[in-house]
Order: structure tokens, then sequence, then C-alpha cells
């Protein structure tokens, strides 16, 4: 089957359903497939449906383009900055009319999306194709918090919570659309799903990879060190919504109690076992797409050559606001092995908003796992 290619693009304005939207506009021969974008732009972390309309110009001449039926039509989202997520399947609807359809989807982050359309008109034996490109805003901090599309239920054996003793977690990953909890999931760096659990302060940090069960949940033993609130982000891909994090928390009791102290002030070096990283000097810029850089060193002074991948990444890198619910994961690029190899670890991050952020970076040296944390601050443009 023959997959046509896309010839043009066009922005445009137009009237929708009453208001105004952005139309992304692409030609392929003789079909145009308008995506209709709301006007305020494209938020991430937030549910939203975006409309589709394939209309058909060859010999409409001063009569308005008709839409075209379509036998099959199918879209996947992919965000080029991060081949190794997994690709997002949007949920496909025709909306009653010749070439009307709404594509109801997530976008996980912030930063640029290649959405792919493919259709097969009714009267016609060839796949169509287009693409667009789309921009996607920061969440919106400022505005009443929209309830994320995923949220974790966390359930635990024994009932009590007692620091220092094990307990089995049993989590959930719920879809708020579908109201159950999800059963089938992508693998996401090597792991169905990447539990990260740190006290509400910050200071102390635990990821781990809970197994998943028949029932597709997830299992977990783990001993809280101390009592307190403990927040959880489970970094997972549900099946044909690309990486999603749902957000949990629970109080737990006993002895010793952590007292909440503020972070301390934005460190730039941190060392293990002979391994030193120090950040290059950096403008950490809120809602900008940037590299973080960070130098490796042994206690030679050399690069380490002892590095062996993690989880399919020379090293990865957990970012959590230090109002405990902003959350953000990055790993180097397979590409980058040559500058890994030279001693350099570059991230490509983004910070939502402004604030100070601790940072958790985990590499794998001769066999042991290694966590450094930084603290950074993230400033608003012009400050």
């Amino acid at each position: 089957m023959q997959v046509a290619r896309c010839l043009t693009t066009f922005l445009l304005s137009a009237a929708f359903a009453g208001g105004h939207v952005t139309v992304l506009r692409e030609q392929n021969g003789q079909y145009t497939v308008d995506l209709n974008v709301p006007p305020e732009g494209i938020r991430a972390g937030e549910r939203l449906e975006l409309f589709l309309r394939i209309s058909n110009f060859a010999g409409s001449g001063d009569v308005a383009p008709s839409g075209v039926s379509c036998e099959r039509l199918s879209s996947q989202i992919a965000m080029p900055s991060m081949p190794g997520m997994p690709v997002i399947m949007p949920d496909v609807r025709w909306l009653g009319y010749p070439g009307s359809y709404g594509l109801k989807t997530a976008f996980p982050h912030a930063g640029f999306y290649r959405v792919s359309v493919g259709f097969v008109p009714s009267l016609a034996a060839q796949l169509v194709s287009v693409t667009y490109l789309v921009e996607v805003l920061d969440e919106n901090m400022n505005a009443p918090a929209l309830p994320k599309p995923y949220w974790l239920k966390i359930d635990h054996e024994p009932e009590r919570l007692d620091a220092g003793k094990p307990v089995t977690l049993s989590l959930s990953v719920w879809s708020r659309e579908m109201g159950r909890a999800v059963t089938e999931f992508e693998t996401l760096h090597e792991k169905k799903m990447h539990l990260i659990v740190v006290s509400e302060d910050l200071g102390s940090f635990s990821h781990e990879h809970p197994v998943l069960q028949p029932d597709g949940s997830f299992s977990e033993v783990f001993r809280f060190p101390s009592a307190g609130t403990w927040v959880f982000f489970a970094d997972t891909a549900p099946r044909g919504s690309g990486e999603q994090v749902a957000l949990g928390s629970m109080i737990v009791g006993g002895r010793p109690l952590r007292t909440r102290t503020p972070l301390p002030a934005v460190t730039s070096v941190a060392s293990q076992d002979g391994l030193t990283l120090t950040m290059q000097p950096s403008y950490i810029a809120a809602r900008r797409s940037m590299i973080l850089s960070f130098r490796m060193r042994d206690s030679s002074g050399n690069a380490p050559m002892d590095l062996e991948p993690w989880l399919g990444a020379p090293a990865h890198m957990v970012l959590v606001e230090q109002d405990a619910t902003t959350f953000i994961h990055s790993h180097p690029e397979p590409r980058d092995g040559q500058a890994v190899n030279e001693g350099l670890l570059s991230f490509q991050v983004r910070f939502p908003k402004p604030g100070k952020y601790k940072a958790w970076i985990q590499l794998k040296r001769s066999g042991k796992l290694l966590t450094l944390p930084f603290v950074l601050k993230a400033i608003s443009e012009g400050d």
C-alpha cells in the first residue's frame, strides 16, 4: 500500500463551535486536513479532544469543499526530543459528518510533538498521511489545578504503617476518564513502572520497580525510613497513552518522626564512592527546554571508565520541585555515548515553573548503583 507524502503546511484562524480556534492545515494531493487547536493552546497534563476535518478540494471550484468519508482513520503522537517514550495512540471517534473526527488524548510533557494522521478515503485504495508539528505548553500553574488523567491508588498490608517496618504495597494506576484501573502497560526504560518515593521535604528518595501482577496492579515490599508524609510518583506508560505520571501520598506513623525542613541552598557538586559530579555553569530558566550538563571525575581526576548502562541509559535524572508535586524524569540520549566516555552527562529538561528543585542523578559503576543529589533553582525569564 503506497503512502502519499504531505506537501504543504498552513496556519490560519477560523470560527469553530461558536468561538475561534487555531487551525493547522496539511494538504496531500487533493485532500486537505485541518487540525483544530484550542486558541489558548494545548497544556501538558490535561485531557482534551482535538478536531480533524478532512476535505476534498478536487474540482470544487466556487463550491465549498466536501467532507471525505473514510474507511478508517488512525493517529499516533510522538515526541522527537524523547525517542524512547512510547508513542501515544489517541482515541479516535467519528463526529457524525463525513470527514469530521475527534482525537482524544493527553500530552504528558511540554514541548514539540509530531502528530501523524493516516486515513483511507472510501473512494480510494491507498493510505493518505499527514503530519503536524504541535507545540504543547507547560501545565497552567496559575489556574485552579485540573485533575490529571491518571491517579495512583495505594493499598497496603498491614493496615497500620510504621516507620522501619516492611509493608506490602499494592499500586493501581486509575484512568479518570474510564473510571477504572489500567491493566495494560508498555515498557518504559526497561520496566513497566518506575516508582519514585520521596519524603515531603525531599530529604529522602527511593527509586523502585514494583512487579506487575496478573490483575494489572503492581506489588512492592517497602520500608519507610521515618514517619511523616510520603509522596509517590508512578512513572508508567498505559498502553496507547505514552509516558504518564500518577501521583499519590500516604502518612506513616511511628518513630523516628521526620521534621519537615526547607531545601538547602543551591548545590552544584555531589560525590559518592570516589565519583564526583559537577554541574556546568548554566542559566536555568523555567518554561524553556534546555540542556543540563554535569562533568564526571573519578578519585584520580579522570573521566570514569567503569560506568555501566542502567535501565537502558548511561544515567537517569529525577527532579521534584519543592512543592513535592512537580516531577521530571530525564536521561542522556544513547547517541551521547562519546560525551559520556569523555566524562560528560547531558540531560534535556524543562522546568514547568520557577522554584527550587531537588535532583537525583543515578548511574551504575562497577555493578553498584550510585545516587547523587543536587539542588537547583529555575527562575522566570527576566529575573
